[in-house]
């Protein structure tokens, strides 16, 4: 079960990291586009 919860937590994570990245890119662009 643990290794389950930790599994997700690592999920969580990496998609966070992820949405952030591209969170970034996107007011990049925008600070561009304007």
């Amino acid at each position: 079960m643990h290794k389950f919860q930790a599994m997700l937590l690592n999920e969580g994570n990496g998609f966070i990291l992820v949405t952030r990245k591209l969170w970034h890119k996107f007011q990049h662009y925008l600070s561009i586009a304007s």
